[in-house]
C-alpha cells in the first residue's frame, strides 16, 4: 500500500481522527512554555489541594494507602496512617507550603482524626535526586517534633524509571503522574460541580497528556478517553492487517509506514498503546499484536562517514559514533558538541577520564561507559535515548542530518 494511501486510510478512521484533534489541540501550559516546567506543577497542585471543596487531598491520602499496601516494608513502617480509613476520616488544619519550609516542593501539614501529620511531596518532572536531598528533607520535618510515622513523604515522578535507590532506602511513597491521574484528578474532575474548575483541571489534564517537544518524557500520562479510541484503533481488522503488510513487505521499516504531519502523531500512539497493554499485563496482546506492531520499531541506522558505511543497530550506537568522530578525527572541544547537539534538544553529557573523578558515585550509574578504538574512554549521560518514546529519536535523527558539513549522512 502506497504512503498516500495509508494517510488517507488514517484519516478515515473515527478514533485516529479523534486522536489526532486531541493531541493537535491547544492547552493554555503549552501556549505558555511551561507544560514540563516542574514549577508550574507544584502550583496546580498547591492550588488543587487547597481547594477543600474538591476533597483532592483526601483522594491523595486514599492513593497513598493504595500505593503502600504494595510493599510490606511501608505498610509496616506507615502502620498508624494504614490504621484510617480515610474515606471517614476528619481532614482538618490543612495547608500547602510551596518550597519555604526547607525547600520541599509541597510541605503540607494537616490534622487527620485531631492528629497531626505531614505529607513532603518531591516532585519531579525532568530530573532525577540529587545527593542526600531526600534524607535532607525528613530530618528537617522530624526537628518539628512530629513523630516519624506521621510523616508521609511522597515521590512524585513521571516515570519508574526516576525511582532512585536513595527514594526506597528513605521510604518514600512513589507514586507517577499516571497514578496521580487515575486516582486523583480523573475523580475530582468527575465530582466536580463548578465549570470554572472543571475547565482548569481538564486543561491541566490535557497538557499531561499531549505531546511536548525536547523534553525527556513526551507525554506524562494516559487519559481513559485515549485508551479507548487507541484501543479502538489497534483493534481495527484493516488496521491489523497494515501492520502486518508494512511488518512483511517493507522489512519492518516503519518510517515507510507514515509521513508527513501524521507521522509524529502515530508514533505517539504507538508508543502510548504499547504502555496500555504493559499496564494490563495483557500477556496475549503483547505476544501477539503488539509483538507485529513493535517490529516496525526494531529499525538498523546506516551511517556514511567520509564515504564508509557503518551500520549501527541503536540509536544510542550511532551517537557514539558520531560523537568518537567529531571528537577524535575532527577535534571538536566537548563545549563545541555540547553546545552544538543542546540548540538540537539532545543533551548528551560528555565526561572525560581525567574529569570521571569529580563525578560522584550516585551520579555515576547514570552514564554509560564508551570505549573508542584509540583507547581512549568517554562517559556519556543519555539515559533518555532508551526511552519508549520515538519522537526523542527523532530529534536526534534530526541532529545528525544536519552533521553534513562534516561529511556525516543518516539513511
Amino acid at each position: 500500500m502506497e504512503k498516500e494511501n495509508l494517510n488517507n486510510y488514517f484519516e478515515q478512521l473515527l478514533a485516529f481522527k479523534w486522536l489526532k484533534e486531541y493531541h493537535t489541540r491547544k492547552n493554555y501550559m503549552k501556549l505558555l512554555g511551561v507544560s514540563r516546567w516542574e514549577l508550574a506543577h507544584s502550583n496546580f497542585l498547591k492550588w488543587l489541594f487547597l481547594n477543600e471543596d474538591l476533597l483532592a487531598l483526601k483522594k491523595l491520602l486514599g492513593l497513598l494507602q493504595k500505593k503502600i499496601l504494595e510493599n510490606t516494608i511501608y505498610a509496616k513502617h506507615y502502620h498508624s496512617f494504614m490504621s484510617i480509613q480515610v474515606d471517614c476520616a476528619n481532614l482538618s488544619r490543612i495547608n500547602v507550603i510551596r518550597e519555604k519550609m526547607y525547600h520541599i516542593d509541597l510541605f503540607i501539614p494537616l490534622q487527620i482524626n485531631d492528629e497531626n501529620f505531614v505529607i513532603v511531596l518531591e516532585n519531579k518532572v525532568e530530573s532525577f535526586v540529587h545527593g542526600n536531598q531526600l534524607q535532607e528533607y525528613l530530618r528537617n520535618v522530624e526537628k518539628l517534633n512530629i513523630p516519624t510515622e506521621h510523616i508521609l513523604p511522597i515521590y512524585l515522578c513521571v516515570s519508574d524509571e526516576q525511582v532512585t535507590k536513595e527514594v526506597e532506602e528513605n521510604l518514600y511513597v512513589s507514586m507517577t503522574y499516571q497514578d496521580l491521574y487515575d486516582g486523583v484528578l480523573k475523580e475530582v474532575l468527575r465530582d466536580s460541580q463548578d465549570d470554572e474548575v472543571g475547565f482548569i483541571i481538564k486543561e491541566y489534564i490535557h497538557s499531561l497528556s499531549c505531546y511536548t517537544s525536547g523534553v525527556s518524557y513526551s507525554t506524562m500520562i494516559i487519559t481513559n478517553e485515549e485508551k479507548y479510541y487507541l484501543k479502538e484503533l489497534f483493534s481495527d481488522e484493516k488496521m491489523k492487517k497494515l501492520v502486518e503488510e508494512v511488518s512483511l513487505q517493507h522489512r519492518n521499516d516503519y518510517s515507510f509506514f507514515y509521513y508527513g504531519e501524521n507521522k509524529m502523531l502515530l508514533d505517539i500512539f504507538f508508543a502510548k498503546y504499547k504502555k496500555i497493554l504493559e499496564l494490563e499485563n495483557n500477556q496475549f496482546l503483547i505476544q501477539d499484536q503488539l509483538k507485529k506492531i513493535l517490529t516496525l520499531k526494531s529499525r538498523r541506522y546506516y551511517l556514511t562517514i567520509n564515504n564508509q558505511p557503518i551500520e549501527c543497530s541503536s540509536i544510542k550506537q550511532l551517537l557514539v559514533k558520531i560523537i568518537g568522530y567529531l571528537y577524535f578525527e575532527q577535534n571538536c572541544s566537548l563545549d563545541k558538541l555540547a553546545d552544538y547537539f543542546n540548540r538540537l534538544y539532545v543533551n548528551p553529557l560528555l565526561i572525560t577520564e581525567e574529569n570521571w573523578q569529580n563525578i560522584s558515585s550516585e551520579q555515576r550509574k547514570w552514564y554509560d561507559q564508551v570505549n573508542f578504538s584509540n583507547g581512549m574512554k568517554l562517559y556519556i549521560f543519555a539515559s533518555w535515548l532508551s526511552s519508549d518514546y520515538p519522537e526523542l529519536k527523532e530529534n536526534i535523527e534530526r541532529s545528525i542530518l544536519e552533521l553534513a558539513d562534516y561529511g556525516i549522512f543518516l539513511y
